[in-house]
């Protein structure tokens, strides 16, 4: 319907309002992640809406994380890694969603601007039982380490998950054995109450 970059715009400011209220609520930093389509990456003013949103709500780029998927970022046009390559040395950090679904090559994760895999729970599910994937696993960190790419590690719903990917090494993760997706004003008030223990 053509609505791709008003409705980006959109989630671009609700995030920033939440990334503020979290900020203010836990007394930190807590950067949030939000997807970006293809019609918003050939929009050429992006950069400059990102930026102004930050200054709205009074934010430093590491209070922003853009994520694209694999098929958007490898088969995409140079004008648009241009993009985020200019985005990135903003300082806002760039991930591939969804790693492990689409087609990236060695070549083209060396070439395109990212700081961050996010591999996909599908890759996640049969972890720690079955060998094979175990193998697929430890192969992507090896390869992430190689190029010096953060690791986040999506669809974590097990203990014997979490036990697995903390002795691999990996630092950061998200699913349903910590939270469900939540309204903001939920996670203001769980930041709240962390904050309140912590001083405690």
């Amino acid at each position: 319907m053509g609505l791709g970059i008003e409705l980006g715009d959109r989630v671009l400011t609700a995030a920033c309002q939440a990334a503020q209220q979290f900020q203010k609520a836990s007394g930190r930093l807590i950067p949030i992640s939000i997807n970006l389509g293809e019609a918003q990456l050939k929009h050429q003013e992006l950069k400059s809406v990102i930026l102004q949103c930050l200054n709205r709500f009074a934010l430093t780029p590491g209070a922003l994380e853009i994520e694209v998927t694999e098929d958007v970022l490898c088969h995409g046009s140079e004008q648009i890694v241009n993009l985020l390559r200019e985005i990135e040395q903003t300082g806002i950090c760039i991930a591939l969603d969804d790693f492990g679904t689409g087609y990236s090559s060695f070549a083209t994760l060396r070439e395109i601007p990212v700081d961050t895999l996010k591999i996909d729970r599908s890759l996640v599910r049969e972890l720690p039982e079955v060998e094979a994937s175990v193998g697929i696993f430890r192969a992507i960190l090896q390869m992430a380490s190689a190029l010096d790419l953060k690791v986040v590690v999506e669809g974590i719903e097990t203990i014997e998950q979490e036990a697995f990917l903390q002795a691999e090494g990996v630092a950061q993760g998200q699913g349903f054995l910590y939270s469900k997706p939540v309204p903001a004003t939920e996670a203001v008030e769980r930041l709240k109450m962390e904050r309140f223990q912590v001083a405690s």
